[in-house]
């Protein structure tokens, strides 16, 4: 078991430079200088340059990159290139408020999605599951901004019931965020169990267990549901990454104060330092989620890191 998850983790290790060099590539060959953004439309060339030199902008981009890489191990994202605040400081004020948005949102799909998948599962072909499954198809392909502008308009604005604004501190404010970020989540979390059920279901041991006489309910949860939840939690998985990137329209629909809007003025302003530091805070968090969905395979399924450690 030790093997396995040291194996895992270091996987990690290869996953996080190539994000970062992707990342700051990327910004490094948008085009223009983002020593002009910062200083405006106003400045002469004089200051342009002599901020350009001050950024090290005028290097290459491999210099660039180990230098920023050589900061990091020693702790130090630096500072905003706009603002002038400690990109660290700023980010560990705003990345609980968005892990609090993305884990009730996954918490919430965990809730809803597996419950009612495996009942979609077990009703197979019947009117609650030709409903879940229509309902299931229209959530998934609807857009989470639309979908949470709609809700705006519904739910604040005609009828009254839920804050427009979205405060982490205020727990109502969170209701209307967290049920349009996970709206599509539950979607792809319910058909996944329902296919995965069925697949189970239609195993040969299910049916010899229903004709031993052991009770329906007792044969679905006992019997087929463990055995059908590897690819669900693979799902869950996905979904907190796609929660947690979707996060960042959702935080700027309901102006909630977390890492999202902060990336997004980054990008705006080609504030690189700040783009750069969010992305490294998501990646880390990305990939310690998929440690531990790796990790819930052994313990969901011992043969799995058997497996491993044999190979």
């Amino acid at each position: 078991m030790g093997k396995y998850i040291l194996k895992r983790f270091l996987m990690i290790i290869p996953t996080f430079f190539l994000t970062t060099f992707v990342v700051y590539g990327m910004l490094s060959i948008i085009p223009g200088n983002p020593a002009e953004s910062i200083l405006g439309i106003y400045a002469t060339q004089e200051q342009v340059d002599a901020l350009t030199e001050e950024l090290g902008l005028n290097q290459p981009f491999l210099i660039r990159y180990v230098d920023y890489i050589a900061d990091l191990f020693r702790g130090d994202l630096g500072v905003s290139w706009l603002q002038g605040y400690r990109i660290s400081d700023q980010v560990m004020v705003r990345l609980p408020n968005s892990l609090l948005l993305a884990f009730c949102a996954v918490f919430l799909t965990v809730l809803v999605g597996i419950p009612v998948g495996v009942y979609a599962a077990a009703k197979q072909y019947k009117l609650p599951d030709k409903i879940s499954l229509i309902m299931s198809l229209i959530f998934a392909c609807v857009p989470a901004f639309w979908l949470a502008l709609m809700a705006q308009l519904l739910f604040s604005v005609k009828l009254g019931w839920l804050p427009a604004l979205a405060e982490a501190k205020y727990s109502k404010s969170m209701i209307l965020p967290v049920l349009t970020l996970s709206a599509s989540a539950i979607a792809n979390t319910v058909r996944t169990t329902r296919a995965s059920m069925l697949d189970v279901l239609g195993q040969d041991y299910i049916r010899t267990a229903r004709a031993k006489g052991s009770n329906r309910v007792y044969v679905v949860l006992r019997h087929a549901l463990p055995n059908a939840l590897l690819p669900v939690v693979t799902g869950i998985g996905s979904s907190f990454s796609s929660v947690f990137s979707g996060a960042v329209i959702i935080e700027i629909v309901f102006s909630y104060q977390g890492i999202g809007s902060l990336l997004i003025t980054a990008v705006r302003g080609r504030d690189v330092p700040v783009v750069m530091g969010t992305v490294i805070f998501v990646a880390l968090v990305i990939c310690l989620l998929n440690l531990l969905v790796d990790l819930s395979y052994a313990c969901i399924d011992p043969r799995v890191w058997q497996r491993f450690s044999k190979s």
